[in-house]
């Protein structure tokens, strides 16, 4: 199903992509290519399958609330680039 680069360059501009002329027929090619399966799902017989709310597992959401050891404090802040006694110092926004 082919994909006309105008709309590919609208939804980049929406999304606020940069794409050049190169990467929009890339991508309109390339979703030509995803719109033409999914439109061949709808030639599938599905006529002898329930419908399916949930396609995974959602495993235990009603888990007991227990307390669980956290992260030392200098290993949670190893990584910062500015580090004030237990903070991070960021700029301050205007």
């Amino acid at each position: 199903m082919p994909i006309d680069p105008a709309v590919v360059r609208h939804v980049a501009d929406l999304a606020r992509l940069g794409l050049d002329e190169e990467e929009v027929g890339r991508a309109a090619d390339q979703l030509g290519v995803i719109l033409t399966a999914v439109d061949q799902l709808q030639d599938a017989d599905t006529s002898g399958i329930d419908p399916t709310l949930q396609v995974g597992d959602p495993g235990d959401a009603d888990r007991p609330d227990t307390v669980d050891p956290s992260l030392p404090v200098d290993r949670a802040l190893a990584g910062a680039a500015n580090r004030e006694a237990d903070l991070i110092r960021v700029p301050a926004i205007q």
